[in-house]
This record gives structure tokens, sequence and C-alpha cells, in this order.
């Protein structure tokens, strides 16, 4: 029976139909695969014609069945007589049409192995992902769609088998009319990611295609039709999609899943644009990254990205933003909090723990395991990798940071950020031809960037000693000024004897934001000590207290500190000591204030040791300090003493080396050496009143006295 059924369906030919519609319907899909992404066809069209093409295969084979071609059209074989079937020559027609299709798919295969491009094996996987074209109607999505290409950059960048450009140099490239070719050499890639986002109400589309930089010629593309609702396993599939066409064994799970994210689509339209403006790095982005993240978090509470996100802006507004540590500190402690306890875990919240413990405790061993298990996860993040790297210089590793920054350069070699850290490094380790090397991409890359401001300002400053050209410089850069150029800018025209410029630039730099930043707290007391002993009336000053807009309280605080900067500390202890009636009361206090430090350091001096438990960071300068061969940090040989250093000599060469620094919050700190706390444990030393004395008189030969206001 089974022997007669195969014969039947042979002599019938269904099988031979059978291989001519499946080799066909194959043919088909092949050409729909090619010409999809050129004739913008939606992705449901190839799945459309899949599905019709496997529901008609039985149909196909019942009517080959079914019916038979005679020289009279096509019958029913039941009315076919036998001996008037001309299936045998139906038959050989049909094999010379499978004939031609093998022929067909097989010319399709050698085209395809030979001439079709394809991943080059020997070549390393090394891809940049470019942001993604906003298509939508009114173009008002450029954010989301940066958003998607940098959640997929983030995907592909947690796979071990590639190397993926950070996006801080990816994203440069945005609207950039350079060849394709031409990026990918800048940015050291074989292969690009590129696509576009067309957003329209709850629909979306995305369209993405792989890119070969040594031809230019795409190697995959695809076209994705979805709801916007179905944004999270869209990015997913098409960065599967993109592991597949590099040729990576994967499966689909192993391809990482952004956790900490909201299902919410509001809230997660806001987290993107506040995460799109944190990039820009500027007080008035910063400010509103800060309102579009808390927006984001008010629609969802559980938004554990969210809040990551929110801590890391509060942190860089310290920097760029103007924003005071009052405002600071007590924001990121609420977020670390609310952190620790949500059951999500990725590589940005446990940096953000990390910075949390590192900078309240002192747990140097903990923190970098958090670090490095979050940089393991995100080898391409750069606020991750930064993070990670400034803790491992505050642990001391200053070469290890070195080589781990000049690695994180080659996959981010257009981020300002990993340079200007890498160049400071370097200047500690008395590496200046190195540091130069870099400040010369620095400024042929980023011209007008505030970080490269600081640091030409510095390398004026430092290695050359020319004040007046970095105050030239900074005054003619076209570019934005963060707080800590800005508070460069008043100290030359303080040290360039320009007083009055002095004091109307610092109030308005202090009226841009309407408070006051710890950056300029010495450049307040200075010109404060300017103004009472100015030579005559003629150079005497506006009075600071009106220019800066100083309340009563703030205008005494002010010149206390002056007056302890200056030797005379008994007002100051007597007015902080009002405040923080003990040593835990001031550990405790939340917010952090021009001056606090100067408090302690006071304190410490007098026998009080338990006030500097506030700054646990302290404890981490000795080993850096021991370490470098330039200038590092002004408080190095307060530190040292503090941490049972008795080397007079070594805390000379620390407290040299200090002399002419110009770091956020202690500027100018150099002028009180002989008086101010700083340098405490040397004042009864001769060969330090002789290097000091001998400093002062030749760095500011114009500058009046240090003495202290008032009795």
């Amino acid at each position: 029976m089974d022997n007669s059924i195969f014969a039947e369906l042979k002599r019938r030919n269904v099988f031979k139909v059978a291989s001519v519609y499946l080799i066909a319907s194959w043919l088909v899909l092949q050409i729909i695969t090619v010409l999809t992404p050129y004739l913008k066809l939606p992705a449901l069209f190839g799945t459309i014609v899949t599905v019709v093409l496997i529901v008609a295969f039985p149909f196909a084979c019942i009517f080959a069945w079914v019916f038979e071609l005679t020289p009279d059209g096509v019958k029913l074989s039941k009315n076919v007589d036998r001996d008037e079937s001309i299936r045998h020559e139906t038959g050989s027609k049909i094999n010379y049409i499978l004939m031609v299709s093998l022929l067909l798919a097989l010319a399709y295969i050698s085209y395809d192995k030979m001439f079709s491009q394809s991943i080059d094996a020997s070549k390393a996987l090394t891809i940049a992902v470019l942001p993604f074209a906003d298509m939508s109607p009114d173009k008002s999505q450029e954010y989301f769609s940066d958003g998607i290409a940098e959640e997929i950059l983030n995907s592909l960048a947690s796979l071990q088998q590639l190397k993926v450009i950070a996006r801080t140099s990816s994203f440069q490239f945005k609207d950039a009319k350079q060849d394709i070719r031409s990026i990918a050499t800048t940015l050291g890639v074989n292969y690009l990611l590129e696509g576009s986002v067309r957003k329209d109400k709850s629909a979306l589309r995305v369209t993405a295609q792989l890119i070969d930089a040594t031809t230019g010629s795409p190697i995959w593309s695809e076209t994705y039709d979805r709801k916007l609702a179905d944004i999270f396993a869209l990015q997913d599939e098409l960065t599967f999609a993109i592991t597949q066409a590099l040729k990576l064994n994967l499966l689909p799970e192993q391809v990482r899943v952004e956790q900490g994210m909201s299902s919410n689509q509001q809230a997660y339209d806001l987290f993107l644009q506040g995460r799109d403006l944190s990039y820009q790095r500027n007080p008035q982005a910063l400010q509103r990254a800060i309102s579009f993240l808390e927006q984001a978090i008010a629609l969802d509470a559980n938004f554990a990205l969210a809040k990551a996100q929110l801590y890391v802006v509060y942190v860089l507004s310290e920097f760029y933003g103007e924003l005071s540590a009052e405002k600071v500190n007590p924001a990121i402690k609420d977020l670390f909090s609310d952190l620790l306890v949500s059951e999500s875990v990725f590589p940005l919240k446990l940096t953000v723990i990390a910075n949390h413990i590192e900078r309240t405790e002192n747990k140097p061993d903990k923190v970098m395991a958090l670090y490095e298990r979050a940089a393991m996860q995100a080898p391409s993040d750069s606020i991750i990798q930064n993070w990670r790297l400034l803790a491992l210089v505050e642990a001391g590793e200053l070469e290890a940071a070195i080589q781990a920054r000049e690695a994180f350069y080659k996959i981010n070699p257009l981020d300002q950020v990993n340079l200007y850290n890498l160049i400071r490094v370097l200047y500690w380790l008395n590496q200046p031809e190195k540091a130069d090397h870099y400040i010369k991409i620095l400024q042929e890359t980023a011209p007008t960037h505030s970080l490269t401001a600081n640091i030409v300002t510095m390398q004026l400053l430092f290695q050359q000693k020319q004040p007046q050209q970095a105050l030239e410089y900074l005054q003619s850069f076209t570019g934005e000024l963060n707080s800590y150029s800005k508070s460069l800018h008043v100290e030359l025209l303080i040290d360039t004897h320009q007083f009055k410029k002095a004091l109307n630039t610092l109030g308005r730099y202090l009226g841009e934001y309407g408070q006051y930043h710890q950056h300029y707290g010495f450049s307040i007391v200075n010109l404060l000590a300017y103004q009472s002993n100015a030579a005559s009336m003629a150079d005497k000053l506006q009075d600071v207290r009106s220019v800066l807009k100083l309340s009563e309280p703030d205008y005494n605080y002010y010149l206390q500190a002056q007056q302890a900067l200056s030797g005379n500390v008994q007002p100051f202890v007597d007015s902080m000591d009002r405040r923080f009636a003990s040593a835990d009361i001031f550990k405790a206090f939340p917010l952090e204030q021009p001056f606090m430090l100067l408090y302690a350091m006071i304190k410490y001096n007098g026998g009080y040791s338990q006030y500097l438990a506030r700054y646990p960071y302290l404890s981490k300068i000795p080993k850096v300090c021991r370490k470098t061969a330039g200038r590092f940090n002004e408080l190095c040989a307060f530190a040292l003493a503090a941490s049972g250093e008795s080397d007079l000599e070594l805390l000379l060469t620390q407290a040299t080396n200090s002399f002419g620094m110009i770091n956020p919050g202690f500027i100018g700190v150099e002028r009180y050496a002989l008086t101010g706390p700083h340098f405490h444990m040397l004042h009864s030393y001769p060969e330090f009143q002789r290097q000091a004395s001998d400093y002062l008189a030749n760095t500011y030969p114009n500058w009046p006295k240090m003495v202290a206001i008032g009795p």
C-alpha cells in the first residue's frame, strides 16, 4: 500500500512540483530581502510573503495530485485516461524547470559567497555606532533617535567579542558630511552602524545598516516597523541582528537587556531627553537635564536608571554646572539611598554606589571592586571608565591609571574628559613631553571645549610660567568657560594686578547663577585682603561687599576666613564653634561650604583631630603625593603630616611643590604660606621660611603683605 501511494505521488509529479515550489519560494524570499531596504518596504512585507508561501505549499501539492496538465488544458486526474496521460512529458518539463531553478539558486549562492559584502574573518571586530538620523515629520525627536542608537551601542559594548567605540567619540559625527571611510579611519574601526528613526505618534520605524569601512558598502540592512510600546523589544531584536551579521555565535538571550528601565513611555521619553542634555556639560543643559530626569522619576518612582543618571548629572553640575555642594550633596545622598534598595543591578548603579562610598567613607577596596565590576560590564561608557580611573589615581596607582587611560583613548579618541585627566596625571609624574602631545590632540579635536581652556591655561602657568599669556589665552577663548576656568580667570586678573577688573569679573560670574560657588572662595578673600591693604585711596577698590552682593553674614564669614588665613584664627574659630558645638555635629552637617575644611584644619592643628573625619579623602592623598614628581595637590604636606609623617624634608618638598598650584576650592592658598594652616607644621622650619618668602617675593612682588583684617 505504502509503495503504491509513493509510486502514485511520483507518477503525478507531486515531488517534482514540491521541489520546484520550495526552490522558487526560497529565491523569492532572497529577492525580497535584497529589495526591501531599497524600496523602503516594511519589515512586515517579508513576513506576509513568507506566511503566504508556507500556507500555499500544501495547496500546490494537492493541486499536483488532483489535477493534470493535458493538451486540452488542466483536467481532474480522475477524468484523464492513463493511456492518454502525458504526465511523463509534463514531468520532463518540470525537470527542466527544476534544473533551471537549481541553477538560479546555485548562481545566487555563488554570487553571495564570492561577490557580495560579508564579514572578513581576518578583520578585528571593531565597530562604531553613529547617531541615528531623526526622520520624524517635525524633526523634534533627535534625542529619541540618539537614545535608540545609544542603547544599541551599550548592548553591543557589553559583548566581549566586540570592541565598540564610546558614545562620546562616535556621536561627535552627528550630521557630519565626512565620507564614511574617513570617519572609520578617525575612530579606528572596521565597521560602522548608521540608521534613522521615524517616530509619529505611536508608530515607529527604525532603519539600520552595517557598513564595511574598507569599501563603504553595507553588508546588512533592515527596516523595522513597530509600535512605540515595543521599543525595548525592538532594540534587542536589532542588536541581535547586528551580532548575527557580524557572525557572532550568540543566542538572543545573550544580548544584554538594560536593567533599571521603565515601562512608562512618557517617563522613558523624559529620561532620554535628560540623558541627552547631560552630555552637553554646560550649566543651562545640566539644569534642564535635572528637570527632565526628576519628571521621569515622578512618573515612575521605581525608574532606577533615571535615578542613577540624575546622580551623575548632579555630580557633573559641581564642575560644569555651577551648583554648590549645598545643593548637590543632599540630592545625591537621597538618590544613593534609593538605589541601594532597588532590586535591579546595572553598571551605572554600581558606579553611583562606588562614587558615593568614595565621597563619604574610607573604603578604597570596596570602591575599586564596584568600579571594576561596572567597567567590565560597560567598557565603552565614558562616565564609568572616568570615575574608575580617577579612583585608581586616588589609590596611588598613577602608572596604572596612565596605561588604562591610554587604552581607553583607543576606543574613545575624541573624549575630552579622558584626555584632560590623562594630561593631568602625566604632569604629576613629571612627563611634560607626553602631556604636551595629548594637549595638541585636545586643541585640534576640541578647540572650544572648556577642558581645553583649563589644560592649556595650566600648561602656560605651571610649565611655562607665563601668567600674562595664560590670561590672554582665557580672555580670547571663544568657547564657554566652566567654573574652574572662570576661577582661573579671576585669579589671573589678581595675579597680574588687575584688581578692579578681577572684582567686577567675579561679581559677574557670581551673578550669573545667583549663588556663591566654592571655587571662588579664595578669590573673595584675596580681594578683601587687597581692599584692606591698598597702598593709597586711589588704588582702593570699590566696596567688595557691594559689588559681590554679599549679605552681612556672608561678608563676615569671608572676612573671618581671610583673617584666619593671615594668622588671626580666633574670630573665625569662635564663629564656627558657635555653629558647630562639637566635632560630631560638624561631621554630620549635610552641606559643604567654602572654608569648612579650613576650620577642620585649624582645629586639627589645635589638637582636635576628630574634625578631619569629615574629609575621608585626606587619608588617601598621601599615597599619591609620595609618588608624584610634580604638583599634585596643595594639601599634600598637610595630609602627610596628618597621617603621621614627620620627615620635614619630605614635607618641605611637598609644600614647595604646591606653591603656585591652582585647584578648585584652594586657589590662592600659596599666598598664605607663612600664615595659613596648610603649612602649619613647617612654619618654625627655617628652610621653609626662606623658600616660602622667596616664592612670595618673586611671584607677587607688588601684592600687599597678607595681614589679617581687623584687630
